[in-house]
């Protein structure tokens, strides 16, 4: 086969690419009406509602391997290259299949419908659930009684900043702020008083937080706990302490340290900063 030859084979090979993917052009444009525009919006409203539900998620991360894959697939399919289309086509399945096995946790908690914690304590808002006055007596009474009863505990309390990243670390409930339910946890003493309490609007988010990604081997109910001090610096988190032997209260909110305080000057130092 002389150099013409293959020169031709080429460039008529080029040709019909290019042929083709006009025509793929021309049939997109003919087809892109009102269908089309429908068809476009219902598929960003899909997208939306993926991220709304993975949103919080290590799946997250997928989002944009996802969309150049398909940005890959959507090009191959118009400009006919059919052998890129279908190994594409493989790679997608095998991504996604994948995604289920590494983020299997993941995708149990959106199925099952388990909802983010910060969308937990929004829902107890619009329901009537929440009343800040009520959670401040309900909480102040619950604290005064661990302190009285010598009972070791730790609560992180959000104020202004989102706390996700710190129920992130303990395990998720999403149960309401009861009394009679925390001094369970913290009285015997079960896996979920291993850390600390996360709570968000009334709503007890998550329970046995270690607060920090790399906790260590022994986790210290006490303001000095370095993980603890991170967590009101970078969360304005409020945190309260009970101790096991003796009945004090320990708080820290901000630059704010108060230590040694009574069950009588607790709502003195609690109001100002849940009720504002």
């Amino acid at each position: 086969m002389g150099f013409d030859a293959i020169q031709y084979y080429f460039e008529s090979g080029w040709q019909a690419l290019m042929g083709q993917a006009t025509f793929n052009l021309m049939g997109l444009a003919s087809l892109f009406n009102l269908v089309t525009v429908l068809d476009i919006i219902l598929v960003l409203l899909l997208m939306w509602w993926l991220w709304w539900k993975i949103r919080g998620t290590a799946l997250l991360g997928l989002i944009p391997k996802l969309t150049g894959i398909l940005i890959i697939l959507f090009i191959s399919k118009l400009l006919g290259f059919l052998a890129v289309f279908y190994m594409t086509s493989a790679g997608l399945v095998v991504v996604l299949i994948a995604a289920g096995i590494i983020y299997n946790q993941d995708f149990k908690k959106i199925f099952d419908g388990d909802s983010h914690y910060s969308r937990l304590a929004k829902r107890s808002i619009l329901d009537g659930n929440y009343d800040a006055k009520r959670f401040f007596t309900e909480l102040s009474d619950t604290v005064v009684t661990l302190a009285r009863t010598k009972t070791s505990a730790l609560l992180v309390i959000k104020t202004d900043e989102s706390l996700g990243k710190l129920a992130a670390t303990g395990t998720p409930l999403g149960s309401p702020f009861t009394k009679e339910f925390v001094l369970d946890v913290f009285s015997h003493r079960s896996k979920l008083a291993a850390g600390a309490m996360i709570i968000d609007n009334g709503v007890i988010v998550a329970a046995g937080s270690t607060l920090s990604t790399t906790p260590p081997k022994r986790f210290m109910f006490s303001l000095t706990n370095p993980a603890v001090q991170q967590a009101a610096k970078n969360h304005d988190a409020l945190i309260i302490v009970t101790h096991k032997d003796k009945e004090e209260i320990s708080l820290l909110h901000k630059s704010g340290i108060y230590t040694k305080l009574t069950p009588r000057n607790l709502d003195r130092v609690l109001k100002p900063i849940l009720l504002g």
